[in-house]
């Protein structure tokens, strides 16, 4: 099992990182986490069931990337 790890960046970039847990639920269903990284450190992160089912820890992040694709569009604004 892997990890999802963030730390800060010291010129204040924003960070994501993003990764799928493949088939961790009864219905074979995948989980995401995301977290957004600034200066200091973690300022967001989020932890869903995928919607979609998926038969491979490849397609799983792909979901998992369309998925969190609006969230970084969106918080790039800030």
């Amino acid at each position: 099992m892997r990890y999802l790890r963030a730390w800060a960046d010291t010129k204040g970039r924003q960070r994501w990182w993003v990764h799928a847990y493949a088939a961790v639920h009864p219905n074979m269903q995948s989980h995401t986490g995301l977290v957004l990284t600034l200066g200091g450190g973690a300022v967001y992160g989020s932890s869903t069931k995928q919607k979609l089912n998926t038969n491979s820890s490849t397609k799983a992040e792909l979901v998992d990337v369309n998925d969190a694709f609006p969230q970084v569009l969106w918080k790039r604004h800030f």
